[in-house]
């Protein structure tokens, strides 16, 4: 088959004889004269020696251009043989920006590869510099320093690159959203923020807060003090249009809502304590978050208008007559209606006087007065009802279901979601965590958190629920949240502790790997 150079994510690979070799994309092995596998965040492209450029748009290769003598495609950005650079608006990196029409990006002289995101992009230039341009919010720009951009940044080195770094399309600057790497002579060198990190112990961070409850959202922690809300963490993993950075994103600030008091964070909104359900964002994905001298702005989102309702979970909301449980129609959840178009719920789960509710994105469970729980598929015809003894509360996270028994334990079960019988069921059976005299629970996306009748809090992992529970909090936790992967704890004393993943400065700390400068990465072998 020949020698392979560069790898695609649909499965390709570039030979040298120009040719593309793919497991089941036969259009694209069609192709003759590749000199270059690129793309950007939602497309595959392939660009020939002739200058044209195809693309795997919507599952189907399409020409997406003609840029005659070009050698690299890299997120709208092209690099020509004359060592040249044009990118949508003259920008690397610009994200949203792939329509509009190509410029020449000023460089310190010709770029020999060329690496971009939707966030950021790097170039290296014949006299071994490399310059970095974009959204800095991650240190991904490498200029020490988290936040600036979109001006171009040189980048210091511990050692000069070679000039001749293409072989057959391989390249040695590489970038992600938040993340830039290279590999020069003394070494592979990386700066910024992973996205995915390797498995270790999770980190922990504590302050002082003097605030009455806690809020948690995936990437998010919120405090209320006073009259006042801040948070902390970011909700949009991109950051591309806050320029204070993630460092700063990690330290509690003051938000702008239109109701005091907020209690939980949803697919929908932002439910208040008063029981206003507002749809909106603090920084939600793809958003165009300001920050101003009082801290993240609240925007409201267009169309739906605010609700009044005494729960909320994910894309269903309990109403305040507290007997039947409506989510987003079918229709609501496939179209762009989540953001701006009109919203329409219909009834998904009734249980008379219903005391407790969980939801995600494909599914709900509910508690009755009698203790009993209901599930079912957001788009299901049927439901599931749990057998075995009453119960008091209900959590999940996007696998498992989760009840607290009446006696202070917990058994999760892991629900299918059947699309062909439109239902909710079980495979396996439930099973019970190794957990005694729950008052409280949570889960992220690996754990399950509890806190007991004496103020402690324990945690189990899912994957190893025969174990016993680890104990993270002696004494005086008065209330505990969960957001994707990480949880926070009020206690006794105005203390706020946290611990798990703080890529996104949701433990209201510093995260630990952001790394603003070059890196030297050991490498095995």
């Amino acid at each position: 088959m020949g020698l392979f150079t560069a790898l695609a994510r649909d499965d390709c690979a570039l030979r040298i004889d120009g040719r593309v070799g793919c497991r089941r994309r036969r259009d694209v092995e069609a192709l003759e004269g590749v000199i270059d596998i690129g793309g950007d965040v939602l497309r595959e492209c392939y660009l020939q020696q002739s200058g044209t450029l195809s693309c795997v748009v919507n599952g189907r290769l399409k020409p997406s251009g003609s840029f005659p003598g070009a050698v690299a495609y890299r997120a709208g950005c092209v690099l020509y043989g004359d060592g040249t650079v044009s990118c949508p608006a003259g920008r690397m990196g610009y994200a949203g920006a792939l329509r509009r029409a190509l410029a020449p990006v000023e460089l310190p002289g010709p770029a020999i590869a060329i690496a971009a995101s939707a966030s950021h992009g790097c170039a290296l230039v014949e006299s071994g510099e490399l310059v970095c341009q974009g959204s800095n919010a991650w240190g991904q720009l490498g200029d020490g320093r988290t936040g600036g951009g979109p001006e171009l940044t040189r980048v210091a080195l511990e050692a000069p690159y070679s000039t001749r770094i293409r072989l057959g399309g391989m390249q040695k600057v590489a970038v992600s959203r938040s993340e830039s790497c290279a590999a020069g002579s003394g070494g592979v060198f990386c700066w910024g923020t992973p996205m995915v990190e390797a498995e270790r112990p999770p980190t922990e961070h504590a302050f002082t807060l003097a605030a009455r409850s806690l809020v948690a959202d995936r990437r998010t922690t919120c405090a209320n003090v006073g009259e006042q809300t801040l948070c902390w963490g970011v909700r949009n993993p991109h950051l591309e249009s806050d320029p204070s950075g993630i460092r700063d994103a990690a330290t509690p600030r003051p938000v702008t809502l239109p109701h005091v008091g907020l209690r939980a964070v949803t697919e929908l909104g932002y439910l208040f304590e008063g029981g206003a359900l507002v749809p909106g964002y603090l920084q939600r994905e793809g958003a165009n978050v300001t920050t101003a001298a009082g801290g993240t702005i609240f925007h409201a989102q267009r169309g739906p208008a605010a609700m009044s309702v005494r729960e909320a979970a994910g894309y269903c909301v309990l109403g305040e007559d507290g007997g039947e449980l409506r989510c987003l129609s079918e229709e609501s959840l496939a179209s762009t209606a989540l953001l701006t178009g009109a919203r329409t719920f219909v009834p998904v789960l009734t249980g008379g006087s219903i005391t407790a509710i969980t939801a995600t994105g494909l599914r709900a469970c509910i508690v009755d007065a009698a203790g009993e729980v209901t599930c079912a598929a957001l788009r299901g015809k049927t439901a599931w009802r749990r057998p075995g003894a009453p119960i008091r509360g209900v959590f999940s996270n996007a696998r498992h279901d989760c009840a607290i028994t009446m006696d202070g334990g917990v058994e999760c079960w892991r629900p299918v979601i059947d699309d062909r019988r439109r239902g909710y069921h079980l495979e396996d059976p439930a099973f019970v965590l190794p957990l005694q005299r729950v008052i409280e629970a949570v889960a992220d996306e690996d754990e399950v958190c509890a806190r007991t009748l004496d103020g402690a809090i324990d945690c189990v992992h899912l994957s190893d629920h025969t174990g016993p529970a680890q104990r993270w909090i002696a004494s005086g936790a008065r209330q505990l949240v969960a957001g994707s992967y990480h949880f926070c704890a009020l206690v006794d004393g105005d203390l706020v502790r946290c611990r798990g993943d703080d890529r996104f400065g949701q433990l209201g700390g510093r995260p630990r790997h952001v790394t603003t400068e070059p890196t030297p990465i050991p490498l095995e072998g």
